[in-house]
């Protein structure tokens, strides 16, 4: 069951004592909250919005997600032979054969590598000669528009619903209005990184990700 964009800020307004009519936090605010929130659920949990797509790949060795596409998980197959592709390890490959940049290009790709340093960009060997293309299992970052519509869902399963609740309500409490409460926003926000990762943030990293809000 999907839950309805409508219902989350209701959820999210009885958390915050702030019912409709809104007297601190506008739905423009819980949007643009929900979407910053969505955005470091994604960099936690890199699965939490999976998409399988095709991939047109450039020459080279070195390739790159679209846009959308937040960290590669796999590499399934080439769409036109359907060749299956192996993933590799970037450092053994270039102990083993420093030269394998250099090899003949091809259409296929039979090995995948990459460095979690850049998990938006990948490895391909052979060399591709820019007429190849893969079918990826990539991480995507979640969003709402501004503002829910009626009958607008939340873009992710209701299991991570909660988790996403309490990072907006400490997103709220973080900004800087008349109801700011550091206390309250660390506190929800340590839940919203449990919820997630099972594990708690340190203080420093909490204040780093919740930031400050306009005043209102």
């Amino acid at each position: 069951m999907s839950v309805l964009l409508t219902d989350f800020f209701q959820s999210v307004r009885r958390t915050l004592l702030d019912p409709e009519p809104a007297q601190t936090w506008s739905d423009t605010d819980l949007t643009g909250f929900t979407n910053r929130i969505l955005a470091q659920a994604a960099n936690l949990k890199r699965d939490i919005a999976p998409a399988i797509v095709p991939v047109p790949l450039v020459a080279g060795t070195v390739q790159q997600l679209p846009p959308n596409g937040l960290a590669v998980m796999n590499i399934y197959y080439n769409v036109a032979s359907g060749q299956v592709c192996r993933q590799g390890g970037l450092e053994l490959m270039n102990a083993k054969f420093p030269t394998w940049r250099a090899g003949a290009a091809g259409p296929d790709v039979f090995t995948w590598m990459t460095d979690e340093r850049s998990p938006r960009f990948f490895h391909v060997n052979p060399p591709n000669d820019g007429t190849g293309q893969v079918v990826v299992l990539m991480g995507t970052v979640p969003s709402i528009s501004m503002v829910p519509s009626a009958g607008g869902v939340m873009p992710l399963p209701d299991e991570y619903q909660w988790a996403i609740h309490e990072g907006v309500v400490a997103m709220a409490y973080a900004a800087n209005s008349r109801r700011q409460d550091i206390t309250k926003a660390t506190a929800h926000y340590q839940m919203f990184t449990m919820a997630l990762t099972g594990s708690k943030m340190a203080q420093s990293e909490v204040a780093a990700a919740l930031g400050q809000g306009e005043e209102k």
